[in-house]
């Protein structure tokens, strides 16, 4: 079973915002299928791409999110996924 407690407090490398993001106790990726390229369809786990856009515009990847705290609960946003459309503004030079 997938386990929720509590948030994690992070803070964006660009500019400093700070999200809070679910803090995974236990995590349970059974699926009923897995595709090669990390989706999982009908998972008990999100399927969230690391790929996020910062309130100040800038693309980030999960990974690069800097964790400064825990809580039981927060009022912070948490940091918005990149829609579809915007995949081609993320690649242009």
């Amino acid at each position: 079973m997938t386990m929720i407690r509590g948030v994690r407090l992070l803070a964006a490398p660009c500019c400093g915002a700070r999200y809070a993001e679910p803090r995974y106790q236990s995590m349970n990726f059974s699926a009923h299928a897995f595709w090669t390229d990390g989706w999982r369809d009908n998972s008990l786990m999100p399927n969230g791409t690391a790929l996020r856009r910062c309130t100040c515009g800038r693309f980030i990847l999960m990974s690069d999110l800097v964790e400064i705290g825990t809580d039981t609960d927060s009022d912070l946003p948490r940091v918005s996924e990149v829609p579809e459309e915007q995949l081609p503004e993320c690649i242009k030079p």
